[in-house]
């Protein structure tokens, strides 16, 4: 799967999200409860990024990329970013 990821000098995890979204802001609690560093892309603020995740079969939010690994999950996974991160 080609790379969702942006430039460097990013926090370790980047986070697609979108308005009103439960999984969205679930997965952002506990990265922060875990003092994990993110970076956030709205995709209705980032309409280019919403194309972008459409392009690579992504329907659902959020999406998180894990970085450099670019290992990605899709929806609260608190699973995979405790073996991903912690």
């Amino acid at each position: 799967m080609p790379s969702l990821s942006t430039s460097t000098d990013e926090a370790a995890v980047l986070v697609y999200t979108g308005p009103g979204c439960v999984a969205c802001k679930a997965t952002k609690r506990w990265l922060r409860n875990h003092d994990v560093a993110f970076d956030e892309i709205d995709v209705e603020e980032h309409p280019e990024a919403a194309e972008k995740l459409r392009e690579e079969g992504f329907t659902a939010l959020p999406v998180v990329v894990i970085k450099p690994t670019d290992n990605v999950a899709v929806g609260f996974r608190p699973e995979f970013l405790k073996e991903e991160l912690l």
